[in-house]
């Protein structure tokens, strides 16, 4: 029997994320990091996709991210399928390197945007990773809060607006609802 389709649909945002077989890293060290997030900035790129947020751990990674055309599964299926070949060809591995097709939930509202992207940016501080998520380089945060530099595909002004209309007051309330969540993680 088939699997359900996903629900796609055009200017929606998701919540997207996937895991590695068995728990298994996806990435062992910065090389793998930063190639990994390339490779989403050319999927980004080539399908016109809004990134609000991403969080990129040892054994899976998150997105919040809207796409313009109804294609979340043929991006999310040249990310995961491209990645699991550089890595199988890097390690001398085969096989799976994903446990399972990505999983996505919709995001209706701007508290749910909202709540998503405080979510995945204190993904590593629920991890035990680190105790602020200033300190993981390989989220969204810092660009947020701009103390990092914007990739490409990340859509900070998108995110800020969300908070307030003038970019300054916007971080520091940023930083403060993140904050306010991280005491309770």
């Amino acid at each position: 029997m088939g699997r359900n389709p996903r629900p796609q649909a055009e200017n929606t945002v998701y919540h997207v994320t996937a895991r590695g077989n068995r728990r298994a890293p996806i990435v062992h060290d910065d090389l793998d990091r930063a190639a990994f997030l390339g490779m989403y900035q050319d999927v980004a790129t080539l399908l016109d996709w809004d990134t609000y947020a991403y969080c990129l751990m040892t054994n899976h990674f998150h997105f919040v991210l809207r796409t313009t055309d109804a294609d979340i599964a043929v991006g999310m299926h040249r990310l995961n399928s491209r990645w699991a070949h550089r890595y199988n060809r890097r390690y001398l591995f085969t096989g799976h390197v994903f446990e399972r097709r990505y999983s996505s939930r919709l995001v209706t509202s701007d508290e749910q945007l909202l709540a998503a992207i405080r979510y995945v940016v204190l993904n590593p501080v629920r991890a035990g990773l680190c105790d602020h998520p200033s300190e993981w380089e390989w989220s969204s945060y810092n660009a947020l809060c701009g103390a990092a530099l914007e990739p490409e595909f990340l859509s900070v002004g998108a995110v800020l607006r969300l908070v307030h209309t003038d970019q300054t007051i916007a971080r520091r309330r940023f930083r403060a609802f993140v904050e306010a969540s991280e005491l309770r993680v």
